[in-house]
């Protein structure tokens, strides 16, 4: 699940939580900790199909801690693979259809 190559679909609410929970607990890291945390964001926005911030996450955490040794990996995963649950259901057409379908849900 880590690289994605599975048929096992996250759950995507959970993993909105964990990119919320893990936003508000960056804030308060010391550095040496906040690159591992940005880090897991960056899978997390990765996971979710938001490549883009990802991507921008996992160069972020290089001026942070250029050392961390996660950057190369995440780097290369983010920018060459998509997970491949990502298009296992058709996107929602708009704004409004997709808190339409999560409330829903909930």
């Amino acid at each position: 699940m880590l690289c994605g190559l599975t048929t096992r679909v996250p759950n995507p609410s959970r993993l909105h939580t964990g990119a919320e929970l893990l936003g508000r607990a960056i804030a308060h890291c010391p550095p040496p900790q906040r690159s591992w945390a940005m880090c897991a964001l960056a899978w997390l926005r990765w996971a979710l199909g938001i490549g883009i911030a990802a991507h921008d996450l996992v160069h972020a955490v290089a001026a942070v801690d250029p050392y961390n040794s996660l950057v190369p990996y995440y780097s290369m995963l983010i920018d060459r693979i998509t997970p491949s649950w990502i298009f296992v259901e058709p996107p929602m057409p708009n704004r409004a259809a997709r808190r339409q379908a999560a409330r829903a849900r909930r």
